[in-house]
């Protein structure tokens, strides 16, 4: 039947019946109704107070379960209530790949966002800092911006998709932990209880009906009947207003039980009867039909467990575990959370009328008792775990010796003795003596009574058995299963693959570190005037400085680590060079890659002579001629036959003070192009010092 949404204009005549179809699903207990129009406000009114929700999605309106309102009503509106066509688990098939194609589009969308945030950093150098007063300063912040903004949308999105693949999938999973054998069992034991709570309201009205409905009942007999309704399980209250029952010792007008109502006169005891008889008819077809709804559940659960595990039908639910011939020693896996996937070994099978209802089982936690209905998989026992099951369970003797304190007694008197006031009890074994029971009993010696060991003079004395060694119970030790079989075969539907069959790795492991940097926070480096150094300047440096292996490096200003990475790539053992950074950011994000970085101001960067530099490459700062005092001070650093490269601004101060100085040393000063630091517009040399 087609539910697609049209409008009253748009259908065509036909009565109001015709125009909804309503059905009842037993696997599920959901009522469900299809209109081809849109509902009449008055009537979406009720369907929404009767708790009737409307799916989109699928078209129609659902309850979550059967009441009967919401049987009344839908027959009401429709004239009948017809067999739900789908099945749960073609309705769990549909859900889950509709939620699968929420969590492609959601996943296609994080991809897009990842690429764009690729596109803004693909022209930003890792770890470039924003330069403060720089013509670049608003647009570097306006990507960093968008750059955080783009990684949390991706991480976003990414994790939405995930929520849909888990929906997906749990939707599959419930649908087949619905129709599990011992999940139907233990719903048809709740369903009976539910039917017997109706029962006995049921039984209840009926004896009250029956009070209620004798011959002549007099006001003294109906007020009675009105205060022993507790003892059936009724309580009832009815609104009695002024307009309705005047009265003059009391203006209230709230609600009140029969009893009060006469006792205080508001009625009489034929009112009392007119009230009463209708309410408790009304209550006792309300359960009749409520027990009518459970008897028609538990019939189907029934022939569905039957079919599940290949039996008949009958009165009351059997499992196939409890048909089994389970023996001590075996081995169990049951559906308790705490013991999901270990394997427990069964002491005692414990039985019920000839079935079995429960099994004393050995966990990690020691010894206890599971319901049947908890076990998933049963294994027989071998020799070894059935002999060790039976020690285990094995009782220790029964001693009978006269020690100090014993009570002597006869067989005879032991035998007279009432089975509640003597019993034994156990001994744990020790260094001196093994396990062992021994009598104890309750009797009465001089007017009082005593309770102690007693000694059985008549039989034969069995002392304190020797202390032996602790039985091996190894083979019924808990331990965890084997690789679980695999899980059932979902419906012969399109079902979504698992998260993983779509996921690619590289995306997920893209997001993961996203997720990382956004916990950390996107770090955003600000530095005044600091200008990355071009490759080929790097390398032109390198070649200069004609660097040897065993030299001493220094590079003052690191920034951005340009010049670290040209030496890295030359082949120079990083362990032999220092780095100095004023910025934090930037000394930080050194340090990851180069472990002699440092944070500090160069110019207050001092060393011994003996521990002085071979080499020293830098790209100082140029503002207000600073980069003058940065190479005066390298020059002190550096060893007797040591170089020194260097870059400066080209401009008068350098041409007075710093061209001379290599000049004179026998190096050189190179005027480079213009241009060199793109976007600057700065005019630079390079500054070739020997000492």
């Amino acid at each position: 039947m087609s539910t697609a949404t049209t409008y009253e204009h748009d259908a065509p005549e036909m009565t109001e019946q015709d125009s909804y179809t309503a059905t009842y699903s037993p696997q599920d207990n959901k009522l469900r109704l299809y209109s081809v129009s849109r509902l009449a406000p008055d009537t979406y009114a009720q369907a929404k107070r009767l708790g009737f929700k409307y799916a989109p999605k699928q078209g129609f309106f659902v309850a979550p379960m059967w009441t009967p309102a919401r049987e009344d009503w839908l027959l009401k509106l429709a004239g009948c209530i017809e067999d739900e066509d789908s099945t749960t688990e073609e309705r769990a098939a549909e859900r889950a790949a509709r939620f699968e194609g929420y969590s492609e589009k959601r996943g296609t969308e994080a991809e897009r966002a990842v690429s764009a945030v690729r596109s803004i950093t693909e022209h930003i150098p890792f770890g470039q800092p924003i330069l403060v007063g720089h013509h670049s300063e608003r647009r570097a912040r306006k990507d960093a911006e968008r750059i955080e903004n783009g990684m949390r949308k991706a991480v976003n999105l990414w994790e939405t998709s995930e929520y849909w693949q888990r929906r997906a999938r749990a939707s599959l999973a419930h649908a087949r932990y619905a129709e599990r054998p011992d999940v139907r069992y233990r719903r048809i034991k709740k369903l009976e209880a539910s039917k017997r709570k109706h029962e006995r309201s049921r039984d209840g009205q009926q004896k009250a009906l029956k009070l209620w409905s004798q011959p002549d009942i007099t006001y003294e007999k109906a007020l009675a009947i009105a205060n022993s309704e507790s003892l059936f399980g009724i309580y009832t209250s009815f609104e009695f207003p002024l307009a309705r029952y005047p009265r003059d010792h009391t203006p209230y007008e709230g609600s009140r039980s029969v009893w009060s109502a006469l006792d205080t006169g508001i009625i009489d005891e034929k009112k009392a009867v007119a009230l009463m008889v209708p309410r408790l008819e009304r209550g006792i077809a309300w359960d009749n039909r409520w027990i009518a709804h459970y008897e028609n559940r538990i019939a189907y659960e029934r022939a569905m467990l039957g079919e599940d595990t290949g039996t008949e039908a009958k009165g009351a639910a059997i499992l196939p575990f409890q048909q089994m011939d389970m023996q001590p020693g075996g081995t169990v896996q049951i559906s308790r959370s705490h013991s999901r996937g270990e394997v427990l070994s069964i002491l005692r099978v414990n039985k019920k009328e000839g079935v079995i209802s429960s099994l004393t089982v050995v966990s990690r936690w020691g010894r206890y008792s599971v319901a049947i209905e908890e076990v998933t998989e049963y294994t027989p026992p071998t020799k070894e775990s059935a002999a060790a099951a039976k020690k285990a369970t094995a009782q220790p003797p029964l001693v009978n010796f006269p020690g100090e304190g014993y009570k002597h007694m006869t067989k005879a008197e032991w035998s007279k003795i009432h089975k509640d006031y003597k019993g034994t009890e156990k001994v744990r074994a020790t260094d001196e003596h093994g396990a062992y029971r021994y009598r104890k009993a309750m009797w009465y010696e001089d007017g009082r009574s005593c309770y102690g060991p007693v000694f059985i003079t008549d039989q034969k004395e069995i002392p304190l058995p020797p202390p032996s060694e602790k039985p091996d119970l190894s083979a019924l030790a808990p331990r965890k299963a084997d690789a679980p079989d695999p899980a059932p075969a979902a419906p012969e539907t399109d079902a979504p693959p698992a998260a993983d069959d779509h996921e690619a790795p590289g995306m997920a492991e893209e997001i993961k570190n996203l997720k990382g940097q956004l916990k950390e926070g996107v770090k955003i480096a600000v530095a005044d005037q600091l200008f990355s150094t071009p490759p080929h300047i790097v390398q032109q440096m390198i070649d200069l400085a004609d660097i040897q292996p065993d030299n001493r490096i220094l590079e003052p200003s690191a920034g951005t680590g340009a010049i670290l990475a040209g030496l890295a790539q030359h082949g120079v053992d990083l362990h032999n060079v220092e780095a100095v950074e004023l910025n934090y950011a930037l000394a930080d994000a050194l340090r990851e890659k180069y472990p002699y970085a440092s944070q500090g101001d160069f110019l207050q960067y001092g060393t011994s002579a003996a521990a002085g530099f071979d080499r020293i490459l830098m790209n100082p700062p140029f503002k207000n001629g600073i980069d003058i005092k940065h190479i005066e001070h390298a020059y002190s650093l550096l060893n007797p036959g040591g170089v020194l490269v260097a870059i400066c601004a080209n401009g008068p101060r350098q041409q007075d003070r710093l061209r001379p100085m290599a000049e004179e040393s026998g190096g050189g000063y190179e005027v480079l192009p213009p241009n060199t630091f793109d976007g600057t517009g700065v005019n630079t040399a390079m500054d070739h010092i020997y000492k």
